[in-house]
């Protein structure tokens, strides 16, 4: 699919602030300056600001958020409520394919807008196969217009006092690998955050496609890298990641509407890289370390004690050979299973990391501002920048750090001007 707003068009909305431990991370052990908690702190407000950040009203939550909470509320643990870009928002539950009132306040309805009224000029069907340098400074770009059918319909060249890369964490080191930067770094650092499926199946009908997409998680286990989350998902997207053939799968879809979808997060460890392939696009390949495989296991045994404790009779898990607990004393199952990743149904809406800031070019693609080491001219403002994995939804972080990145180079023109 394409459209005008890029992830945030399709995105769940949440917009949480990164926690203020990946902060101090940055600023203390990876020597990021006015990366730590007080110096991100106006750009978060101003992030909020934008974005109209706000969490639901109780009237837009569905059957999904009541036993979710219901869940989280017998075991003890804390919810968080979501904090979502949004203006009267009334729970549609169609968020992952396009708010289809507007209400969600992604990019085609907020900074686009914005820019064009200044004068910024929106050129769609254009797809950057590089950047064009004179020396080390960066010019312009060089892509192609694709037609509605995929064929190319020719060429364009750019020319700007500044280029910004905002392709996503896949695309923005595939630009610069074809613009011939060759730092070992660019492509490296990739994370996942991988999302961990589980499903609870309930005697009482749910309707999960009505109300809020997400109105609350449980961060009670961030400290150990798990977030818990729900969602309604299409049919056809949850048919896709079920389990079983057949006559078996068809059974489990026909549970549909007695379903809630809920997932583990985790804030992963392990490293991946994007290359380039012999057809000049970028590839993702990552790993799950072993700290990251315990921590999956662990965040899937947690989502399905909550599934139980709010009323499950059964629990669909995210495991090859372990595809079904039929009630809570087969939870220690989980916990047997051996930690391989083989047979694990993984997915991520969250890649990051892949030009990230660093204060040597050795450690990451650009530096503390987002510009790409050894170039004039070229800056990065997307997810590739973030130096670690975060463990929460990633929107607030990109907002807030281009937010951040544009003062500094606003601030180092001035400079330059005297």
């Amino acid at each position: 699919g394409k459209c005008v707003g890029g992830s945030t068009v399709i995105n769940g909305g949440m917009s949480w602030r990164t926690p203020e431990r990946v902060l101090d991370h940055w600023e203390r052990s990876l020597g990021l300056d006015a990366t730590g908690p007080r110096a991100m702190e106006p750009y978060f407000a101003e992030a909020e600001r934008i974005l109209h950040v706000e969490p639901n009203h109780e009237d837009t939550f569905g059957g999904n958020t009541r036993l979710f909470l219901e869940g989280a509320h017998r075991l003890g643990w804390p919810v968080a409520r979501a904090p979502r870009n949004m203006r009267r928002c009334v729970g549609l539950n169609n968020c992952a394919l396009g708010c289809p009132t507007g209400a969600k306040q992604a990019m085609h309805v907020t900074e686009i807008p914005r820019a064009l009224a200044a004068g910024a000029a929106l050129v769609t069907h254009a797809r950057v196969d590089r950047v064009l340098f004179r020396g080390a400074r960066a010019t312009g770009v060089r892509g192609r217009f694709i037609g509605e059918d995929g064929r190319r319909r020719g060429r364009f060249r750019a020319r700007a006092p500044l280029v910004v890369l905002a392709a996503g964490a896949r695309h923005t080191p595939g630009i610069l690998k074809r613009s011939w930067l060759h730092a070992r770094a660019i492509g490296r650092g990739l994370h996942t955050h991988p999302n961990a499926k589980v499903v609870g199946i309930f005697d009482e009908r749910l309707d999960p496609w009505i109300g809020t997409h997400q109105a609350f998680h449980i961060h009670h286990f961030l400290a150990e890298g798990v977030l818990i989350g729900y969602a309604a998902v299409p049919p056809g997207l949850l048919a896709a990641g079920l389990p079983g053939l057949g006559e078996e799968h068809a059974r489990r879809m026909r549970a549909y509407n007695h379903m809630l979808t809920a997932a583990a997060l985790i804030e992963d460890e392990g490293e991946g890289r994007v290359i380039l392939g012999p057809d000049r696009q970028p590839y993702m390949f990552f790993d799950l370390s072993g700290r990251d495989l315990e921590t999956t296991h662990r965040g899937v045994a947690l989502t399905a004690e909550l599934l139980f404790a709010a009323g499950a009779r059964r629990v669909l898990l995210p495991f090859a050979d372990l595809p079904e607990l039929a009630g809570p004393d087969q939870l220690r199952r989980i916990h047997e299973r051996p930690r391989v990743a083989a047979g694990i149904e993984l997915m991520t809406v969250h890649i990051m990391g892949t030009a990230r800031m660093a204060s040597d070019p050795r450690r990451g693609a650009t530096d503390a501002s987002g510009r790409v080491w050894g170039t004039e001219g070229l800056v990065v403002a997307d997810a590739s920048l973030l130096p670690s994995s975060i463990g929460v939804n990633p929107q607030e972080t990109i907002v807030a750090t281009a937010l951040r990145n544009a003062d500094r180079w606003v601030e180092g023109r001035r400079a330059v001007a005297g």
